[in-house]
């Protein structure tokens, strides 16, 4: 058995059509939805005013987010002028290392002398570098930071004969 195509409400066939049932599809949209665009759970906006055009799906009372299945896509940029969330059991952030010249993040050699230096053309003087051992070296102090240029920044140990190894995340 088939779920109903119609509600019990009278008026014409397009005013019967049951939302919940076959939620709406907003394809000539020229903007992002908004939280002010209230329509019910599984409707699908496409925002026609970016290439390619991006495919949102609201969960209710004006909450959307980018449509799983839709074509979406890959996306090459994404801007959010709010928090991104991932709430899915399983969500998580994957980030290119790409080359190692311009990684935002990656693994530095063993320090030596207790310093390693970081290059990389995405550190500039006004970055946030994020840090953590990643192996265990001899004798490991407290490591800062205590150089930040344009392309390279050093962590430097208390500890001079340490010779851990560190990941990192450069976040501009």
């Amino acid at each position: 058995m088939t779920a109903a195509l119609y509600n019990q409400s009278g008026g014409n066939f397009a005013n019967q059509v049951d939302g919940f049932v076959y939620p709406q599809f907003i394809g000539y949209a020229l903007r992002a939805p908004t939280s002010q665009d209230i329509y019910n759970p599984g409707t699908r906006w496409q925002n026609n005013a970016v290439n390619p055009p991006v495919i949102y799906e609201t969960s209710g009372a004006g909450v959307w987010n980018l449509s799983t299945s839709g074509g979406a896509g890959n996306f090459t940029s994404l801007t959010v002028s709010g928090n991104l969330n991932l709430t899915g059991a399983a969500s998580k952030l994957s980030i290119n290392a790409g080359t190692p010249a311009s990684a935002s993040i990656g693994t530095t050699a063993a320090m030596t002398a207790g310093a390693v230096t970081i290059t990389s053309s995405a550190i500039t003087a006004s970055s946030k570098i994020i840090y953590s051992r990643r192996t265990l070296g001899t004798a490991m102090g407290n490591v800062s930071i205590t150089a930040q240029a344009g392309g390279s920044a050093t962590l430097t140990s208390d500890e001079n004969t340490e010779t851990s190894t560190f990941d990192y995340l450069i976040i501009n």
